[in-house]
């Protein structure tokens, strides 16, 4: 499972919603639950330097490595989110392409002309995508 306080969830959306029809994208700060499950603390937006933002995302380098130098025990670097404009909220080929990480969470947001967003989340197993719990609530 994948928490995430709904006030973070919506600046994701938001994100998807303004960098439309390009894909938005960033990286989820938070830290491993006891059980397994992962709790979301902050979002990080990134510019997208996909050569093509329309149709791929890049995270920003720079904003990965300052923030990977930054973690800590409490809070490290535990997924990414990007948006699919006008597909669905599921990992594409590209995606599967370039995932290599399985303690990574990501979160996959469709997002139309009209504003409207879906997000769903995954992890990468090693081989694909497995679908995962988005448990948007706040907690303590």
């Amino acid at each position: 499972m994948i928490g995430i306080a709904p006030v973070l969830l919506r600046a994701i959306e938001d994100h998807a919603r303004t960098a439309y029809p390009n894909e938005a994208c960033g990286l989820l700060l938070g830290r491993r639950e006891a059980e397994g499950g992962l709790r979301v603390h902050a979002v990080k937006a990134s510019p997208n330097r996909a050569p093509d933002p329309a149709r791929a995302f890049a995270i920003d380098p720079s904003l990965h490595l300052a923030l990977l130098s930054a973690s800590g025990v409490e809070q490290s670097v535990i997924g990414v989110y990007h948006s699919h404009p006008d597909g669905a909220p599921a990992p594409s080929a590209a995606d599967r392409a370039q995932a290599n990480d399985p303690e990574l969470a990501w979160l996959v947001i469709a997002a139309d002309a009209g504003g409207a967003c879906a997000t769903r989340a995954f992890r990468y197993d090693g081989g694909d995508f497995v679908a995962d719990v988005l448990s948007a609530e706040e907690h303590a």
